[in-house]
């Protein structure tokens, strides 16, 4: 399940490594970007995707269902500053209280979507601690069956992994900002 998948690039690539036979679900709550998203995706030419148009919210009934569920969440855009003028100009305090409380709520039905065992990948493009470090970690306090993996491959030059996560400053990268974090949340017992 990619939660907030607009317009496509992280869905075409996942779709493009997951076993032959998985089932892609591609959701973005905004209906004209859903229609770019569904455009993009018969572009590239997998019939092994489902297009939807939800609240992330809505995935909350499908309880335990996704093995994987991706969610590079609105975000107040600090990552895109140096290229992106509209980022810089729009960004306030309010708009980082507001996306954060946003991204706990996906986070919240991501958690819900996935079942036990499963991978929850959390992203960004801000380097706001309030949008990425504490959303993790508070995002712990509440899900307690979610445990933050180690990057199992090596970080680019300058990004640093953290007990919360993966964060690119573009002053030490060169990259643009941005934020990443795979929880896994615990298997089932019997």
């Amino acid at each position: 399940l990619d939660l907030c998948a607009a317009p496509g690039g992280k869905s075409t690539h996942a779709r493009s490594v997951l076993p032959v036979g998985s089932l892609l679900v591609a959701n973005e709550v905004m209906r004209n970007r859903s229609q770019v998203l569904a455009e993009n995706l018969i572009k590239w030419g997998n019939a092994e995707v489902v297009v939807t148009n939800n609240d992330p919210a809505d995935f909350t009934s499908l309880t335990e269902v996704f093995d994987v569920v991706l969610a590079d969440v609105p975000c107040s855009g600090e990552g895109m500053f140096r290229k992106e003028p509209a980022a810089l100009a729009q960004h306030c305090e309010a708009l980082v209280k507001q996306c954060a409380e946003l991204g706990a709520d996906i986070l919240d039905s991501a958690a819900a979507a996935l079942a036990p065992g499963g991978e929850l990948v959390y992203s960004t493009c801000t380097i706001d601690p309030a949008e990425n470090q504490q959303q993790i970690a508070a995002f712990l306090q509440r899900h307690p069956e979610f445990a933050v993996c180690a990057p199992e491959v090596p970080l680019p030059a300058g990004m640093t992994a953290g007990e919360h996560g993966c964060l690119s400053v573009p002053t030490r990268t060169g990259m643009d900002g941005f934020f990443l974090c795979v929880l896994q949340k615990a298997a089932a017992t019997q």
